[in-house]
């Protein structure tokens, strides 16, 4: 089969990057050939697409044809961005010519049997509309929904073409309700509940008796530097826990990723320099590097405010990890349903004001829960002598996740 994946953004980076980039390359060895359309900010990241083992026909931003910084999915990208709702009439004219004219060259060299759009959002509408003689699916991965509900961008008319795609994927249940209430209850015949993967040569539990140190406890994060993704809250979290409570004498942070905006960085950055605790920023790992950081480290925290299905919690629990996160829609279930006996603590979210924004008077509140659940999880794994756990994660691969894309519906 010949499959052209399509994507606004950069195909890494972000979540929905390395989930873009990880099917190719299981679709790669399960025989078929590849093409992508996306987008890339210079000529210089070309060498990136070239890492990618499909024929890469690139919109390049910051150039004549398109003079502004990719759109991000979020409001701040681990990369210079430009937000959708700042877009004008004119941007969203030129954004939508140089990716018909991309996809056009594509599709005329390639000839696809199955075009994958990623995000349900502008692009992803846009191919539906003008491909539709390709069998076009749509990928869901939960901030395209946010774009959606946050704004008027064009919505109507995006809707209105979502609805056209052969087939859409959601990651979870919660998901799934989101796309019907947004696209129609009629829509609910195309709708499959897809889920996340990872790569397991990578992301696995390694012999750690070399890394157990029984005087620092160990935590990590990995995501974007955000405030949305509850870092600061997590230090002032940490700030309030004694080691001595829970069995250590100090506790270590580190935070992996890209950064958002310099305001919310120096945000988190003072918080962590307030912290009697040390907090390291590990900046952008790619997955070799992170694999390592799991495995040297003690408990995996993902507080943020909004997540579609964040593979990260995945790759984390792969490595051996337990894990506290927030209970973001969608999540919980997900993983209890599919995970048995998986290792998470869940932490319930402040009251929010919309979707990724929580009301301010509900943040101590919040700490005071992030805290308790950090405490809980090291104290019972702890009494119970699991520093590391293996869970049987073989349902979750990338591999999984193509071939169900892959079947006939």
């Amino acid at each position: 089969m010949k499959i052209l994946n399509i994507t606004a953004q950069k195909p890494f980076y972000t979540g929905s990057g390395v989930y873009l980039s990880e099917l190719i390359k299981a679709f790669e060895k399960m025989g078929h050939s590849q093409a992508i359309v996306c987008g890339i900010s210079n000529l210089q990241e070309s060498k990136l697409i070239n890492n990618i083992n499909a024929k890469a026909y690139p919109v390049i931003y910051n150039t004549d044809e398109i003079p502004f910084e990719i759109p991000g999915m979020s409001d701040e990208m681990p990369y210079s961005s430009t937000r959708y709702k700042d877009m004008s009439e004119k941007d969203f004219e030129l954004f939508k010519n140089a990716y018909i004219k991309r996809i056009s060259a594509a599709v005329s060299d390639f000839e696809p049997d199955l075009i994958i759009c990623h995000h349900l959002y502008l692009l992803t509408g846009i191919t539906a509309e003008y491909f539709s003689e390709y069998k076009v699916v749509g990928v869901c991965h939960g901030t395209c929904l946010r774009q959606l509900k946050s704004h008027y961008l064009y919505n109507d008319k995006t809707i209105n073409s979502l609805r056209k795609l052969s087939k859409i994927y959601a990651l979870h249940d919660y998901q799934q309700n989101e796309i019907i209430n947004l696209l129609g209850q009629d829509i609910s015949e195309k709708l499959e509940i897809i889920g996340t993967g990872y790569n397991p040569d990578i992301f696995t539990l390694e012999s750690n008796d070399n890394n157990i140190d029984n005087e620092v406890l160990k935590i990590i994060y990995a995501g974007k530097i955000s405030r949305k993704k509850g870092l600061v809250e997590l230090i002032h979290a940490l700030s309030s826990i004694d080691p001595q409570d829970i069995g250590y004498k100090s506790i270590k942070l580190s935070l992996a990723g890209g950064n958002g905006s310099l305001y919310d960085v120096a945000h988190i950055k003072e918080a962590a320099s307030d912290s009697p605790h040390k907090v390291k920023f590990l900046g952008i790992l790619n997955h070799d590097q992170l694999s390592k950081e799991f495995n040297r480290s003690d408990l995996f925290v993902l507080p943020s405010f909004y997540e579609g299905l964040p593979l990260v919690v995945i790759e984390a629990i792969a490595c051996g990890l337990h894990a506290v996160t927030t209970a973001t829609p969608g999540l919980r279930d997900w993983i209890e349903g599919n995970i048995k006996n998986s290792p998470v603590e869940y932490v319930e979210l402040p009251l929010m004001k919309n979707m990724d924004e929580p009301v301010e008077s509900e943040l101590p509140s919040f700490e005071a829960r992030l805290a308790d659940s950090i405490k809980n999880s090291v104290i019972k794994n702890k009494i119970m002598q699991k520093r590391k756990c293996k869970v049987d994660m073989s349902r979750f691969t990338w591999a999984h996740v193509a071939d169900k894309i892959i079947k006939e519906p």
